[in-house]
């Protein structure tokens, strides 16, 4: 669900960005912030799919040796990626005003 939802939102931010910066649209200000936002956005996908690979590996999960018990994720990782979506949501809004 809500991975395709971030892919969404990335193509929605590259694509526009991608075109006004080559139409030199963005103001000089602006660019280093929205560089940062797109580094941010691509991190947390990588965050979300290394949160989420630590689910998956039956060895290191809460399910260990019970391959019918629930995968859960590491609280550790779900943190980092909370905190990661917080920072870009900042980032954000402090671009916005």
């Amino acid at each position: 669900g809500h991975r395709m939802l971030g892919r969404f939102i990335g193509l929605c931010f590259v694509v526009p960005f991608t075109y006004f910066s080559f139409r030199r649209m963005i103001p000089n200000w602006l660019l280093p912030r929205c560089w940062g936002l797109l580094g941010l956005g691509a991190t947390q996908g990588l965050v979300g799919w290394w949160m989420v690979k630590s689910g998956l590996n039956i060895e290191t999960s809460s399910a260990f040796g019970d391959p019918n018990k629930e995968i859960r994720v590491s609280p550790y990782r779900l943190a980092t990626h909370l905190g990661l979506a917080l920072t870009t949501y900042v980032g954000l809004i402090w671009s916005a005003l």
